[in-house]
């Protein structure tokens, strides 16, 4: 029988050893493993330009974008984005100013990420029906939509967003969904 000297390092090295395994596969999971949440994502790339003088990598420009789309065969649809920040003011005074996160984005981001349905009204047959049309034919393209709601033309009459007017609803819940979904995706793809 071993003495007890020797059996406690021996548990803490094991410890420590299973304990650096799982933290170093958990980060590999997340960095590698787990597919981005778009439909195809394994057919997403990111397209960007060395600066070697400013030792630096950037996205490519607008006018590439039609370069690429107009002479690149293996590229079935292209989307740009830009990421920042931008001030939500609403009716145009800073009583309301709110510093968000942004993404100014081309047409194209939402062909290669998915389809958003918007203004749905969830208690008409017809929109429920249309729906299900747009998931049979497209399906994990089409995220979930956007419903249709009185607040939006609220916020709307009195030129405020509607994260301001009323930043606890269903609607600005939806909205920020939406905005978080790309911004992840973004984030992930570049």
């Amino acid at each position: 029988m071993k003495p007890p000297s020797f059996t406690l390092p021996a548990v803490v090295t094991l410890a420590l050893g299973l304990a650096a395994t799982v933290a170093i596969f958990t980060l590999l999971d997340t960095i590698v493993l787990r597919p981005l949440p778009f439909p195809n994502a394994e057919r997403l790339v990111a397209l960007s330009s060395p600066m070697p003088k400013l030792n630096d990598t950037w996205g490519i420009a607008r006018h590439q974008l039609f370069y690429y789309k107009t002479n690149a065969r293996a590229i079935e649809e292209m989307g740009l984005y830009r990421t920042g920040e931008a001030t939500l003011t609403g009716d145009g005074s800073t009583s309301f100013a709110e510093r968000v996160k942004s993404a100014t984005v081309t047409a194209g981001i939402f062909d290669v990420l998915g389809i958003v349905p918007t203004m749905y009204r969830t208690k008409t047959i017809e929109h429920s029906e249309n729906l299900k049309q747009l998931r049979e034919q497209f399906g994990a393209l089409v995220w979930n939509p956007i419903p249709q709601r009185t607040i939006w033309a609220e916020a709307a009459a009195i030129r405020r967003p509607v994260f301001s007017f009323a930043p606890e609803s269903l609607a600005a819940r939806d909205a920020w969904e939406l905005v978080n979904r790309v911004q992840e995706g973004l984030a992930r793809v570049g």
